[in-house]
């Protein structure tokens, strides 16, 4: 999930699953935050095609830092009991930073379970401090 200019990645770990990924990335032709953002979900897609945006950015502001988010599905390596993957649903939080680069979060769950995750990933969200 990680595109191919992420530096400086941590992961939460928890059972053999990252719930959550925290990032930079370097757009290279971005003069905005939309097309900073837009560029991050393009490199994300060339590491996993079938990651598909679920509706268009929106702002989002994050200890005082105005950002984008987005929520994206696609196919996750998590299996069912069955074998079958599950659809997995990630939300993408970008915030821009002094130096021209994107911070950005991944909060990553199966689609079935995210709607009861999504408060626990806002509060990680919030916890967030920004220097």
């Amino acid at each position: 999930l990680l595109p191919r200019y992420a530096d400086r990645v941590r992961h939460v770990h928890v059972k053999d699953v990252d719930p959550a990924i925290l990032a930079q990335f370097q757009p290279q032709n971005a003069n905005s935050i939309d097309q900073a953002t837009q560029e991050l979900i393009d490199s994300i897609r060339q590491q996993n095609p079938d990651l598909r945006s679920n509706g268009s950015p929106q702002k989002i502001t994050v200890n005082g830092i105005r950002g984008e988010s987005v929520d994206l599905i696609g196919t996750s390596p998590v299996q069912d009991s069955n074998g079958q993957s599950l659809k997995e649903h990630d939300w993408l939080v970008a915030l821009p930073r002094s130096d021209g680069t994107l911070l950005y979060l991944v909060f990553i769950a199966p689609d079935r379970d995210f709607g009861k995750l999504r408060p626990t990933f806002e509060h990680m969200l919030r916890s967030v401090q920004l220097q």
